[in-house]
C-alpha cells in the first residue's frame, strides 16, 4: 500500500497523534470485562515491562489500553507494545499465544505476550510489529484510487484467505485494522476468533447483521471487507435498514469492477456472500484459470478432450443430417423467447468452425461476441428483442453431474442507460448457492439496449445443458 501512505510534514502533529488506531481497536480484552480496575492503571513512559521492555513514546490509549513505542533484543528492534487491564488474564494470554502460530507475511507478528504489575496493577501485555500507519489516517485527505485499493486488496484477501483455511476469523476488518510497513499491507492480529468462538466486543458500523447475535463465520468478515471497501474508495459506507432487512444501498461513485464484489460482499444471507476465492478471480481472472489448468488431473483432460471431440462430430452430423440453422458447440444452448440461439463457444477444428460459421450467416443472426479470456459464454441476441447480448454460466462436470431434474433461477435485472446491468438480484433461487452464484453472475454481464428497463432472466439447469430466456417487466 505504498501509494496511500501520507507522511507527516513538519507542521503536521506529533508522531503520537498519527499513530496506527489498530493497536488500540476493540480485542480480546472486551470478551470479559472482569472486574472494575484503578483509574489511573495506565504507565508513563520509561517504565520497564516483564523485566526487559522499556515503555517509550506513548503512541495512543483508549479506555481499554495504552500502546507505546519499545525495543526488542532481536530483530527488528522496533515494536509496539500493548498493555492492559488483567482482567481474565490466563485466557487472553492463551489466545495471543495462539495467536503467534498464525504467521503470515499479511498478518501483524506477535512477537510475545505476558502479565506484569506496574504501580501495583496488575496488567497483561503484548509486543507487535510496528506499523506506521494505518488505512484510516489516509482517508481524511482523500479516497484511494481504483489501483490503489487493488494493491490494498489482494494483500488482504491473502491474508483472510490464510486464517480462513485455518478455521479463524479476523472479525474487525475495517479501514483502522489495515496496517502499512513501509510497502507491506498487513492486518491486526490480536483479536483473532476461532469460528467456535464467536465474537464480541464494541459493536462498529462494519459489522454484520448476524454480529449482533454473536454469530461469526468467514462471511462475516467478507461483509466488513465489503463495508470497508465502499468506504476507501468513495468516503461514504454504504447504507443499509437491518430492521427491514434491505440489501445495502452502494454509493453512486463506485467503480463497476468494484460494484460487483461489493455488492456480493453485502448479502444479507452470509451464505450468498462470495469468499476470498471468488474475489480473486475477478481481481485476478489470469492467475484464476491458469490455476485451474495446473489442477486438472490427466484423467479429466482426457475426459474433457473425448467430450469436445464428441461434440465436434454431432455439430457436423446434425448441420449435414437436418440443414439445420441451429448451432450448438458444446452441451450448452442459450434459448431467448422459445428460438435456440447459438452460444459462441471456443471454436472447435477448424472444418466444423467453418461450417458454423457458414451456417450462422446463412440464418442472417448476428455474430457472437468473444468472451473475455474465453471464459464466459456468449451469444448474440436477435435483433430488435431489447436483449442484445446473453451470457451462459459456465457449470463444472462434476456439478452437472449431481443434477436431477431441473434447476430453475429467475435472476431480476436494472438496465442502465448505457445497456449494462447496474443490479441482479436473485428473485427465485434454488436451493444451491453454487447455481444461484453462477446464474447471478452471468446475468450482471448480459447487454441489452440502452435504458431498455427492468428485465427478468430465467435460468434453467440439467445434467446435459443450460437454457435462458429473458423477458422484459412492465411497469
Amino acid at each position: 500500500m505504498a501509494s496511500p501512505h501520507l507522511r507527516p510534514e513538519p507542521e503536521t502533529p506529533s508522531p503520537a497523534a498519527l499513530a496506527p488506531v489498530a493497536y488500540n481497536s476493540a480485542g480480546q480484552a472486551d470478551r470479559a470485562p472482569g472486574a472494575p480496575v484503578n483509574e489511573n492503571w495506565k504507565p508513563q513512559e520509561g517504565k520497564i515491562v516483564g523485566g526487559k521492555f522499556r515503555l517509550g513514546q506513548k503512541l495512543g490509549e483508549s479506555d481499554h489500553s495504552i500502546v507505546f513505542l519499545t525495543e526488542r533484543v532481536e530483530e527488528p528492534k522496533k515494536a509496539a507494545i500493548k498493555l492492559i487491564p488483567a482482567t481474565n488474564a490466563e485466557n487472553q494470554i492463551l489466545h495471543w499465544k495462539r495467536d503467534t502460530k498464525l504467521p503470515h507475511t499479511n498478518l501483524l507478528r506477535i512477537f510475545e505476550s505476558g502479565q506484569c504489575e506496574l504501580n501495583g496493577n496488575q496488567l497483561l501485555y503484548v509486543v507487535m510489529e510496528f506499523a506506521e500507519e494505518d488505512l484510516s489516517q489516509v482517508l481524511p485527505h482523500r479516497p484511494l484510487t481504483s489501483a490503489e485499493a487493488k494493491q490494498m486488496l489482494l494483500p488482504t484477501l491473502d491474508a483472510l484467505g490464510y486464517l480462513h483455511d485455518k478455521g479463524f476469523v479476523h472479525g474487525r476488518i475495517k479501514p483502522s485494522n489495515i496496517l502499512a510497513m513501509a510497502d507491506h499491507v498487513k492486518l491486526s492480529s490480536d483479536a483473532i476468533s476461532a469460528i467456535s468462538e464467536g465474537v464480541s466486543g464494541t459493536p462498529n458500523a462494519y459489522d454484520p447483521p448476524e454480529a449482533r447475535i454473536g454469530k461469526v463465520s468467514p462471511a462475516s468478515d467478507m461483509w466488513s471487507l465489503g463495508m470497508t471497501l465502499a468506504e476507501v474508495l468513495t468516503l461514504q459506507k454504504p447504507t443499509w435498514d437491518a430492521a427491514k432487512r434491505q440489501e445495502p444501498v452502494l454509493p453512486k461513485e463506485l467503480d463497476e469492477s468494484f460494484r460487483i464484489i461489493i455488492r456480493n460482499c453485502l448479502k444479507l444471507d452470509a451464505e450468498n456472500r462470495w469468499t476470498v476465492a471468488q474475489i480473486k478471480s475477478v481481481l485476478e481472472p489470469e492467475k484464476a484459470q491458469a490455476a485451474k489448468v495446473v489442477n486438472t488431473p490427466k484423467s479429466n483432460a482426457w475426459y474433457y478432450l473425448i467430450a469436445a471431440v464428441i461434440a465436434v462430430i454431432l455439430v457436423v452430423v446434425i448441420g449435414d443430417h437436418y440443414g439445420s440453422n441451429v448451432v450448438k458447440d458444446g452441451p450448452e444452448q442459450i434459448k431467448v423467447g422459445g428460438q435456440d440461439k447459438p452460444s459462441a463457444a471456443e471454436p472447435p477444428s477448424p472444418p466444423s468452425s467453418a461450417k458454423a460459421k457458414k451456417t450462422i450467416q446463412e440464418s442472417g443472426a448476428p455474430k457472437a461476441v468473444p468472451g473475455a479470456g474465453n471464459k464466459t459464454k456468449l451469444a448474440a441476441a436477435s435483433a430488435g428483442s431489447g436483449v442484445v447480448q446473453q451470457v451462459l454460466p459456465e457449470v463444472a462436470a462434476s456439478a452437472r453431474r449431481t443434477i436431477t431434474g431441473k434447476i430453475r433461477i429467475r435472476v431480476k435485472v436494472s438496465v442502465g442507460a448505457d445497456g449494462n446491468v447496474s443490479n441482479a438480484t436473485l428473485d427465485s433461487p434454488s436451493k444451491s448457492n453454487y447455481f444461484n452464484r453462477l446464474a447471478q453472475e452471468a446475468a450482471e454481464k448480459w447487454k441489452f439496449a440502452p435504458a431498455a428497463g427492468e428485465w427478468m432472466v430465467h435460468f434453467g439447469f440439467t445434467s446435459k445443458d443450460t437454457t435462458a430466456t429473458a423477458e422484459q417487466l412492465k411497469h
